[in-house]
């Protein structure tokens, strides 16, 4: 992956522009071209490059997101890149997951540091941007609990999802009623890497079930002190389930007969 660096040497286009508009108008321009190319790495940090030019223009840090949520979706898991679309693949080859999500981190942190997004907070911020930086995030989000979740890091993943607030936390019908009228909110970008993340969350459950029943102490105090009994874990896992079955969402056949095996194993 290119540098912005790379792409810009200072005074290299600036000197056959009038003006700064005029600059940041060509930059985009050129980066409407790499796009359509398929070129899509290269196009975000073009992007990135129109959107630094003053005056700023959000609207390309917005394109640039939604070039790097049709990259994330499909790569947010680590196992993922073997379940890419053939349209997905086709149209610009097999992308690396972490140079993918190095490019997603570089533009989310511009993101902070420019214009409406950094100023309150990144809960407030990102809730005020467009739909599409707010996705980002989320996607950003998700694949840092995957990985969580591959280092075996069952409690910080599950506490780094319920920060997240996508599923429920626990088996009470108006706190699932808020999580799928959420759900029905979430765009398909978000939508996409779901299924595999209850898998991954509901592993994250057994394991933490099956390290306190092998373990002799006190069945409270799992890992880093969360209070998680059994009958909590259980609880959490039969939330799920029931989430599962009433999202408007048809979640592959084997996955869901994984979520079942899973939660019948801590029954």
């Amino acid at each position: 992956m290119r540098s912005l660096g790379s792409f810009f040497k200072p005074g290299a286009i600036a000197r056959y522009c009038r003006n700064a508009e005029e600059l940041r108008d060509t930059v985009g321009a050129v980066a409407n071209v790499v796009e359509s190319r398929g070129q899509l790495l290269d196009a975000v940090s073009l992007y990135q490059l129109a959107a630094n030019c003053r005056p700023r223009t959000q609207s390309y840090y917005q394109i640039a997101a939604g070039i790097m949520n049709y990259l994330l979706t499909d790569l947010v898991a680590p196992d993922s890149s073997g379940t890419m679309s053939q349209t997905f693949t086709r149209a610009i080859g097999r992308p690396n997951r972490e140079e993918v999500l190095r490019l997603a981190t570089q533009l989310a942190q511009r993101l902070r540091e420019s214009g409406p997004y950094s100023s309150n907070g990144l809960d407030q911020s990102t809730q005020e941007s467009p739909s599409g930086i707010r996705t980002l995030f989320y996607l950003l989000d998700l694949a840092a609990f995957f990985d969580l979740v591959e280092t075996e890091q069952w409690q910080t993943a599950m506490d780094h999802m319920d920060q997240l607030g996508l599923f429920p936390s626990n088996a009470k019908p108006a706190h699932i009623d808020a999580k799928i009228n959420l759900f029905t909110q979430l765009p398909d970008c978000i939508r996409h890497p779901l299924p595999t993340a209850l898998l991954a969350l509901m592993r994250c459950l057994v394991a933490i079930a099956t390290k306190h029943m092998c373990s002799s102490g006190s069945p409270k105090n799992i890992e880093t002190g969360a209070d998680l009994t059994l009958t909590t874990i259980r609880n959490r896992a039969k939330a799920l389930v029931t989430y599962v079955g009433r999202i408007p969402f048809r979640l592959p056949g084997d996955i869901y007969a994984r979520l079942t095996q899973m939660h019948m194993e801590l029954m």
